[in-house]
């Protein structure tokens, strides 16, 4: 067979060429990305229109609802893959963008986008909102931004399983849209537009209400930074603005409660204190919902009741610990009196719990109950303590019956705040579930950890994930770098002064007086360190270092003696620190024979007992009463 010139030549060109006109393997794969995307979103009545002229978008979508035009619209931007990059635990994949591409989706776009991702392997169809992506903002904005950026897109936010959540975020950036276009208006644009509006009272109403909302951030804010002040000035503002809703007001209130809160821990006020703070802020919200709107005026009251029932329990726990210092001297009136006392509080805390308990099972059916999730997070807070304490003088039934009625509660939160479509009272819940329990074997942190991985929004992910972690640290013997650190034996002093009525925030009281020196000198370590032959000791107790004998079994509320083993020196003084600092002054200053006790040594109890039967005669030969002490007519 003759083959022709030209054939040969035509044979020779299609072999040569091959690769030039094969079409390219890319092609195929954003044809499933596209044919993905469709199979996903238009079975929700979504369109899914394609962009014949591509500016770096390839589709736009109209939502429809019941088969109507929603008068939604985004933009959507298509990378599709064959292999997807996955994080090592398949939490996120990373997608490359071109800096000025992500620069136009984030900051320059007045239109909503989505950057969606299709595996076309496994099928997923992943999505990710640029224009609220706070890192990649941040990185833009930084001057060795590199020409290109990767984003993250978390797995969780897959199509079309997450179409609801993936339309309240487009809520989000209609708001932020139009903010943006607001802000960037003149003000005689802006003051022409509002000529177009139908309601013209309605308007200054809303706009009133957003202004009011930028104050609250900036309340927030100074609440943050520890400015109480300026944040508790700034929200009374808001309080009393005529022109301002009850909304805002109740927000400005809930932020005073919160400044005056945290400013009264770090003030290191006592710890009896705070449910007061709590009860009073509660009313004041109270008196704000007089008239409504009714979720808030509900709110107001499951909050004050809430708060009754955490002064009652800081109550009891006063008594409870009064009653263990009185029990080391066995049985006497004072314990009596205390028992008795202490069988009416139970009653009054577990009434109160009762009808919390009550008002939460109405909120489960109430129409508003989108705004209650955080009051319910104030009952288990507030009974959280009571139930320590329970477990640790051993009513352990008791306890694991209140851990299983609050963790109810918690469920209803998380319930609520699922249906709201809140993310942040969603993560509350876990933080609530875990105020009662020790261990991750108990149904609350099991329910904790099921709630974590319903939570998609990253922050309150993150929060979310940060509190559980530091609750575990808790349990195991650690601490977290946020938790107070006060005085444990001066709260305890404070709540058993409370307990008996007395304020311990008087310190003109001599009985306050006198139980902070109880507290101080509890603990003799900072003066036995300074020296291997120095002994403390009490000295004269005088009619109120009696009284609070009396009233609370605590003996070291009188003066304090600092004895030398070796030279037999003493140095008596109204509280230890006096008594050591005339003593130093007066002997060890000039001593030669002073011997520090070495740095891993430890003043325990065993530690005080053997010291004290060793210098049992060097004491009482002092007080030459034949006792460690000895009474006095005055203080």
């Amino acid at each position: 067979m003759i083959i022709s010139s030209f054939a040969l030549a035509a044979r020779l060109f299609w072999a040569d060429n091959r690769k030039v006109i094969k079409k390219p393997e890319q092609h195929d794969i954003d044809v499933a990305g596209q044919r993905l995307l469709k199979e996903s979103l238009e079975p929700l009545g979504w369109r899914v229109n394609p962009i014949e002229k591509d500016y770096g978008f390839d589709f736009d979508v109209q939502v429809f609802s019941d088969e109507s035009p929603s008068g939604i619209w985004f933009k959507i931007q298509l990378k599709s893959s064959r292999a997807t990059k996955y994080s090592s635990d398949k939490r996120f994949l990373s997608e490359s963008l071109q800096t000025d591409h992500a620069r136009h989706y984030a900051l320059e776009l007045n239109d909503p986008v989505f950057l969606i991702h299709a595996d076309v392997m496994a099928r997923r169809l992943l999505w990710h909102a640029p224009q609220l992506d706070k890192a990649l903002i941040e990185k833009l904005a930084s001057e060795d931004c590199p020409k290109e950026i990767t984003l993250r897109i978390l797995t969780e936010r897959q199509l079309p399983t997450t179409a609801g959540e993936l339309l309240r975020t487009l809520k989000r950036l209609y708001l932020l849209l139009g903010a943006r276009q607001l802000v960037d208006s003149s003000v005689s644009e802006f003051a022409e537009s509002l000529s177009y509006h139908r309601d013209a009272k309605r308007l200054r109403e809303e706009f009133q209400l957003k202004h009011d909302t930028l104050k609250l951030l900036t309340i927030h804010d100074l609440y943050r930074e520890r400015r109480f002040r300026e944040a508790r000035e700034r929200a009374g503002l808001i309080i009393i603005d005529p022109d301002a809703q009850v909304e805002s007001k109740f927000s400005a209130q809930l932020e005073i409660i919160e400044v005056n809160w945290l400013e009264s821990i770090e003030a290191n006020r006592p710890q009896s204190e705070l449910p007061s703070i709590r009860l009073k802020g509660s009313r004041d919200l109270q008196k704000l919902t007089k008239c409504g709107p009714g979720p808030l005026k509900f709110f107001a009251l499951i909050a004050t009741k809430a708060a009754e029932l955490e002064v009652l329990a800081r109550h009891d726990y006063g008594l409870v610990l009064t009653k263990q210092m009185h029990s080391k001297g066995g049985y006497s009136l004072a314990l009596m009196n205390l028992l008795a006392a202490q069988a009416i509080s139970t009653k009054r805390v577990i009434a109160k719990y009762d009808q919390c308990v009550r008002l939460a099972r109405y909120a489960a059916n109430y129409q508003g109950r989108w705004a209650l999730p955080n009051a319910l997070m104030r009952i288990v807070f507030s009974i959280a303590g009571y139930v320590a304490s329970l477990r640790f003088n051993g009513f352990d039934d008791l306890a694991r019956a209140f851990e299983g009625s609050t963790l109810q509660i918690c469920k209803l939160m998380a319930w609520i705040a699922e249906e709201s479509g809140n993310q942040d009272e969603l993560a509350s819940s876990i933080t609530a579930a875990l105020l009662t329990v020790q261990s991750n074997e108990s149904e609350a942190f099991k329910f904790a950890c099921q709630i974590l991985d319903r939570i998609v929004e990253p922050e309150a992910k993150k929060h979310a994930t940060t509190m559980m972690e530091s609750v575990v640290t808790r349990w195991t013997g650690g601490t977290v770098a946020t938790d107070y650190r006060g005085d444990p034996v001066k709260q305890i002093v404070e709540h058993m002064a409370a307990s008996l009525g007395i304020d311990p925030s008087d310190e003109a009281n001599p009985i306050v007086k006198g139980l902070y020196i109880a507290a101080r000198d509890d603990d003799p370590t900072r003066v036995l360190r300074t020296c291997e032959y120095l002994v403390v000791s009490l000295g004269a107790m005088g009619a109120t270092a009696q009284k609070i004998k009396a009233l609370f079994n605590i003996d070291k509320a009188g003066h304090k003696v600092v004895h030398c083993a070796l030279h037999r020196f003493h140095q008596e003084g109204g509280n230890l620190d006096a008594a050591y600092s005339n003593f130093k002054a007066s002997h060890c200053d000039s001593c030669k024979d002073k011997r520090p006790r070495p740095d891993d040594w430890k003043c325990d109890e065993a530690f005080l007992e053997e010291d004290s039967h060793k210098n049992w005669n060097l004491v009482t030969d002092f007080n030459a009463t034949g006792k460690g002490f000895r009474y006095a007519e005055d203080d």
